[in-house]
């Protein structure tokens, strides 16, 4: 009686990837959901607020906290940008920061501060 070692490997392997294929997939479609995910959650916890405009020259009111885990570096003026364009995206053609200020609301136990920006946006309607 001969056991031929490679077959048996060749079909394992096949099967390992026969079995991969599908989680690679689901994998990737649901990469592809989180950042939707992510902001609805943002907006859900506070961390992200969009109000109407109360006065005339801007179209809302974005305040969003630096926080851990996000995709915007919110120190720089672009991803504050960025993140704008991304939360209005299904209202606003485009974006544009009318006026921003930011506040210091405390430190986090890493030791980082804890900031908060409002910025006024005008909205390109789509």
């Amino acid at each position: 009686m001969t056991i031929n070692k490679t077959s048996d490997y060749s079909s394992s392997m096949k099967k390992t990837f026969r079995n991969l294929i599908p989680a690679f997939f689901i994998a990737t479609i649901l990469t592809g959901c989180s950042a939707a995910n992510d902001r609805g959650m943002l907006l859900s916890q506070g961390v992200v607020r969009i109000e109407p405009a109360t006065e005339a020259g801007y179209d809302y009111r974005f305040s969003i906290i630096n926080g851990f885990g996000m995709n915007y570096d919110l120190e720089k003026k672009q991803d504050r940008a960025r993140a704008i364009s991304d939360f209005l995206s299904e209202k606003c053609k485009s974006t544009q920061m009318i006026r921003e200020s930011s506040i210091t609301a405390g430190t986090y136990l890493s030791g980082g501060r804890k900031k908060l920006y409002t910025i006024d946006v005008k909205c390109r309607q789509k």
